[in-house]
């Protein structure tokens, strides 16, 4: 959970660039050991949409949280995508996702980085 300011460079249908400023509170519950972290945090985030061709755009979303007690502590969330309009009226899509999550302080067990790739077909209600 994070609150504070944030600043749109762009915002209009196709295009969009905004940054994210912020204080924010992070809740982790790890299994295999069981560990509990509630840390307070920065919140940063960048948020851009961009069009490649006429029906085609990038997506990219990044969100890094350090810890405000220990800046060793952080962690990172990256979303970025190709999203294919299918038709003229744009509601059917197509998106090709890759998602990349990463923690300074992995559960024991586990790795740091975890990787996500993703295809998905939307269809938007108007």
């Amino acid at each position: 959970m994070a609150g504070g300011v944030g600043y749109r460079f762009y915002n209009e249908k196709t295009r969009r660039i905004i940054m994210r400023l912020g204080p924010g509170v992070t809740f982790q519950k790890f299994h295999a050991p069981k560990v509990i972290r509630t840390t307070p945090d920065l919140l940063a985030e960048v948020e851009f949409r961009w069009p490649l061709l006429s029906r085609a755009q990038f997506e990219q979303k990044t969100t890094v949280t350090p810890s405000l007690e220990d800046f060793q502590v952080f962690r990172m969330q990256s979303n970025s995508g190709i999203v294919v309009r299918l038709d003229e009226d744009e509601r059917w899509s197509l998106k090709f996702g890759f998602q990349h999550d990463y923690n300074s302080r992995p559960n024991l067990n586990n790795k740091a980085s975890d990787y996500t790739t993703s295809v998905r077909l939307a269809y938007q209600l108007k």
